[in-house]
């Protein structure tokens, strides 16, 4: 199994850009690309997966390296029509002073 830096690697090869080029493009340094690629980072915010993505033409289950269908998460169930929303129990009233 591959990793997202080696694909990365391997898309912009095939897109025939150079990391100077990808990183341009993206707006990051070239040292992030190589870093990423090296898989000495794997680290990235899901916007810059996003745009890696996009600017490599492939979508972020491609680079994930996801090959399967995404099964969907379950949903919590939702509440019963006409019923009230949850709440919580909020700040505790002052004591009334006597005296």
């Amino acid at each position: 199994m591959s990793t997202i830096g080696q694909r990365m690697r391997e898309r912009r090869k095939q897109l025939g850009l150079s990391q100077q080029e990808l990183a341009r493009l993206l707006g990051l340094p070239q040292s992030k690309i190589s870093e990423l690629e090296c898989d000495v980072r794997s680290d990235m915010l899901l916007s810059t997966a996003r745009h890696v993505a996009q600017a490599l033409h492939m979508s972020l289950d491609e680079l994930a390296g996801d090959e399967g269908a995404v099964s969907p998460v379950p949903m919590a169930a939702a509440p019963a029509a006409g019923a009230a929303p949850a709440r919580g129990r909020g700040r505790p009233r002052a004591a009334a002073r006597s005296g």
